[in-house]
């Protein structure tokens, strides 16, 4: 009989990854170095857990823990399961509780390519030797998406703390800058209220002027104005856009060490925001327990303010009178 999850026998879910799905997309590295809508983690998966079981288990995010599934095979035969993983902290998460997306754990990835008609298949190497963790080691036929002591054959599930670290590439904070707000919000009845709530958060000012510049921008005269809003209410953070701009721009990709030293090359970006009622601390390790997500894209602000357009020595970028930056091919 299935017995429900503890501290000292958590329950193990194994989901699809959002990028890789089941694995199939491991190769496409631009949905490796797509950033994840929650954790914000690129180029490998992880084991999310709670705040409240990751201090239990005294780990933080990066931190390496092994779980271990003793069951029986049909045959009666016992059968131990083990996986070492780096740890994320996610809040809102279940306590008692470890999710691994699957899709990842290759060693050697390879690709095989012919270079011309009827010669061999010439091999090189993949996009990354080693990317994530593979979660099918502890997946099972019997028990393809749970695995909980007192599961079809399940006798024990245990995590515990390695003691090792293993660096986690995760964007969320590459572009904060001091001194700058958040995302605001308010509810409809206090936006009724004071419509201008945005600029009069105590502590969270809107800078009194804009910065210096050099730079003198074009008259905007004509009498349509381009401009584009995009509805916060309905923004998923499912990166779609990210993906798109990355094709029709042709973003290169950087890979996991990059992009742990800040230098993602994505034209636009979907910023992730905890929210709770509650006043919380993250510099100080504190969580919200069950807290509210609000995603903020921020968009390249290339059509109105396009850096090459102040630089260009032939004056073959330049701004419409309706208010975009144009190309002269």
């Amino acid at each position: 009989m299935t017995t429900a999850p503890t501290p000292d026998s958590p329950e193990i879910v194994l989901t699809a990854s959002y990028a890789m799905d089941d694995g199939r997309y491991a190769n496409n590295g631009w949905l490796q170095e797509l950033p994840d809508p929650i954790t914000k983690l690129t180029w490998d998966n992880a084991a999310l857990i709670s705040p409240a079981y990751a201090k239990r288990l005294g780990v933080e995010a990066g931190d390496l823990l092994q779980i271990t599934i003793d069951e029986k095979s049909s045959a009666g035969t016992p059968v131990k399961r083990q996986l070492v993983i780096a740890t994320l902290v996610s809040p809102g998460h279940a306590d008692n509780s470890v999710t691994i997306p699957l899709g990842y754990g290759r060693k050697m990835p390879q690709f095989y390519e012919l270079p011309y008609a009827g010669a061999d298949l010439k091999e090189r190497p993949g996009i990354e030797e080693q990317s994530g963790f593979n979660g099918y080691f502890l997946r099972t036929a019997a028990n393809p998406h749970f695995a909980v002591a007192g599961g079809q054959g399940i006798e024990s599930v245990q995590v515990t703390k390695v003691g090792r670290t293993y660096p986690l590439s995760i964007m969320q904070e590459h572009f904060s800058i001091e001194g700058r707000g958040l995302v605001r919000e308010a509810t409809l009845e206090g936006y009724r209220a004071n419509n201008e709530f945005a600029k009069k958060i105590p502590g969270e000012e809107e800078l009194p002027y804009p910065p210096p510049s050099l730079y003198t921008h074009p008259p905007l005269d004509a009498p349509q104005q381009w401009g584009m809003s995009i509805d916060l209410n309905v923004c998923t953070g499912c990166s779609a856009c990210v993906i798109a701009c990355q094709a029709e721009n042709n973003v290169p990709v950087v890979g996991k060490l990059q992009v742990a030293h800040g230098r993602i090359m994505h034209w636009l970006r979907i910023d992730r925001y905890y929210a709770s009622r509650k006043p919380f601390n993250q510099d100080r390790g504190e969580w919200p327990e069950n807290p509210e997500i609000v995603h903020q894209p921020m968009p390249c602000q290339h059509c109105e303010n396009a850096p090459c357009e102040t630089v260009c020595p032939v004056n073959a970028t330049i701004h419409s009178e309706d208010g975009l930056n144009v190309m002269a091919y």
